[in-house]
């Protein structure tokens, strides 16, 4: 991690200015995650370990974009220890929780998917992103998509997820002919 941010002094100062209030990112292009809460609304309920990286992920991934992309794409990807056990985990969904394949814009289950995202993400010299960074961040977003878009919070992922698609469509018709166009929803 790096030693300029300390993640539990990052962490309760944006939850005490109020993550809302977050500047808007250099972002060229917008995406529909960009218009969803800028937050998870505070770091209740996660474990101690995963919230340097989260507070990492709204002010690295921040840096280029919102940091609503990052919280708010249809990526997620199960927690395991290992890839053959994510492999296995997406394997079960698939079993058991077929509506997740079956829309690929709200989302997009594959082992190791923000691994190489967050990786993509940090080759970029402008993210700032560290190796120790990367593997903080990428733990907060396994955590969070296992529990909030893959687990019991399923239903109210695929309903904020929805309504920034419906959002996005309304809001800018000619982004969302050519991201449908690409699958880049």
């Amino acid at each position: 991690m790096s030693a300029a941010i300390k993640p539990a002094a990052l962490l309760a100062g944006l939850v005490a200015v109020g993550l809302s209030a977050w500047p808007a990112a250099p972002a060229r292009e917008i995406f529909p995650s960009d218009l969803g809460p800028r937050t998870l609304g505070g770091a209740g309920g996660m474990p101690e370990g995963l919230r340097g990286g989260f507070s990492l992920a709204l002010v690295r991934c921040g840096t280029c974009h919102t940091p609503a992309r990052a919280l708010h794409h249809r990526y997620a990807e199960p927690d395991g220890k290992n890839l053959p056990d994510k492999e296995a985990a997406v394997s079960s969904l698939k079993a058991d929780h077929p509506e997740f394949f079956r829309e690929p814009w709200v989302w997009q289950v594959e082992a190791d998917i923000w691994k190489r995202c967050v990786d993509r993400m940090a080759a970029k010299s402008s993210s700032g992103i560290g190796e120790g960074d990367a593997r903080a961040i990428h733990a907060f977003l396994v955590w969070d998509s296992d529990r909030r878009k893959l687990g019991k919070a399923a239903g109210a992922w695929k309903a904020l997820r929805e309504s920034l698609l419906r959002r996005f469509k309304a809001r800018y018709p000619d982004r969302w002919r050519k991201l449908e166009a690409l699958d880049a929803l």
